[in-house]
């Protein structure tokens, strides 16, 4: 059984400068040595901070893989209010030994405090992955799981809302389409009555077959018109009927030519 003595002793201020003595001695006889850890930890207790982080600094540059020297310094520069330069330190840790318990404990901690609970929850569920058993790794990773559940934000989508120009309206192709063939219908009656009336001078035209109102015995008529001697009188009435007849013909031509085309809006439309 341990002297109550010499225990109290132990955790005193003699002894953590005592033990400092000893280590600085066998740091200055080789100062390639790991003793640079436990001389910097025996600083920090005696209350020399600054020292143990200039220590830890010094032998770091010379062993920089030193992965308990590299928590060390993390941790007292955490302990100084350096939260910078511990997290980059811790990360450079965790990313070459991602097992390392106690650098993925105080960047957890950091995460936390930075609101960074998801995080804080990916590193210790990859520590308990190397670590199944330990009670210690469960507990951590038990921690921040319910952390970064509570403060779990919902899912949102958020997108930045486009200008929007009212378009012009587009044309009703289908009704221009309807009123230029009724224009190019027009036209072409137009020209067909100018051509038809061209040739009524001095050429003889066959009589009209259809005429609206007419009978079959007056269409008889005018198709079995004996020929004989014209009067003038009677040259000028058929004249009119033909006319009259060339203009109800193109009527009702025309009238055909819009119900084809009023037919291929109404399928257009469909």
């Amino acid at each position: 059984m341990d002297d109550p003595g010499l225990v109290r002793w132990r955790g005193s201020q003699e002894y953590w400068e005592k033990l400092a003595d000893i280590y600085s001695g066998k740091f200055r006889e080789n100062p390639r040595s790991y003793v640079f850890v436990p001389l910097a930890d025996a600083l920090y207790h005696a209350g020399m901070a600054s020292k143990a982080v200039e220590t830890l600094e010094m032998g770091l540059a010379i062993l920089p893989s030193n992965r308990a020297g590299m928590v060390l310094l993390a941790r007292l520069r955490k302990e100084a209010g350096d939260n910078a330069g511990a997290k980059a330190l811790l990360l450079d840790i965790v990313n070459r030994w991602p097992d390392n318990t106690a650098a993925v404990t105080m960047l957890c901690g950091i995460y936390a405090e930075e609101g960074l609970f998801a995080e804080a929850k990916r590193l210790a569920s990859v520590l308990l992955d190397y670590f199944p058993d330990s009670k210690q790794v469960a507990r951590l990773c038990g921690k921040y799981s319910a952390l970064a559940e509570e403060h779990r934000e919902p899912f949102q989508v958020t997108a930045s809302q486009p200008s929007y120009t009212q378009p012009e309206p587009e044309p009703d192709l289908e009704l221009e389409l309807a009123e230029l063939d009724i224009e190019q219908a027009d036209e072409g009656y137009t020209d067909k009555s100018a051509v038809s009336h061209e040739n009524t001078a001095g050429v003889e035209e066959a009589p009209a077959i259809v005429q609206s109102g007419a009978t079959i015995d007056d269409q008889a008529d005018v198709l079995y018109e004996p020929p004989g001697e014209e009067t003038n009188g009677t040259q000028s009435q058929k004249h009119e009927g033909r006319t009259r007849s060339n203009a109800e013909m193109e009527r009702q031509l025309t009238l055909v030519k819009l119900e084809s085309i009023l037919s291929r809006v109404s399928r257009l439309r469909k």
